[in-house]
């Protein structure tokens, strides 16, 4: 993440312990279709984005939205993506890992997530998820700070939902 966005006006992080190790947790997250969640489909849906499959991993390079910025295997996977986000529209950006590095257009933001699989004791996973923000001006952090402000216990909402959802494939009970 921190390759990524180092610099960032928005921070959230959610975790959760899986007796698990890392090898059977992480490639979870890469095949996780977040639309098994009537949560996820149902927020998705509310924001105007479909209600198509949702995979971090399949993202179609023809349009704007999640791109893989980096994966070290069997344990971080980072994804990202610019845009306007609190305009009903987003103007989400369609742009690759390079271009997400040097993105720097004003009035814009770009966020980055990451899943990381770290190993605990006793063939444990810790399994995290974290979300940074970066506005590119003061009046993007203005817009982005009060859509935030409303739209932020929901993303957090998803994230662990998403933690929720490896617990389930697991074979686990949902509490995280």
């Amino acid at each position: 993440m921190d390759d990524f966005v180092p610099v960032y006006d928005v921070r959230a992080r959610y975790q959760a312990l899986f007796p698990a190790p890392p090898e059977r947790v992480y490639p979870l997250i890469l095949d996780l279709d977040w639309s098994q969640s009537p949560l996820v489909r149902w927020l998705v849906l509310l924001r105007g984005l479909g209600s198509a499959k949702i995979k971090l991993t399949q993202a179609d390079p023809q349009k704007p939205g999640f791109t893989v910025l980096g994966e070290e295997p069997g344990r971080e996977l980072v994804v990202g993506m610019a845009g306007r986000f609190w305009l009903p529209t987003a103007e989400l950006c369609r742009i690759g890992p390079a271009e997400f590095m040097e993105f720097a257009r004003p009035g814009y933001a770009k966020m980055a997530m990451n899943f990381l699989a770290e190993p605990r004791p006793g063939g444990a996973c810790l399994l995290s998820t974290e979300t940074r923000v970066r506005c590119l001006g003061p009046q993007a952090r203005r817009y982005f700070r009060l859509y935030w402000s409303l739209i932020g216990p929901f993303s957090g909402l998803i994230r662990k939902e998403a933690l929720r959802l490896v617990r389930r494939q697991l074979g686990q009970s949902p509490q995280a």
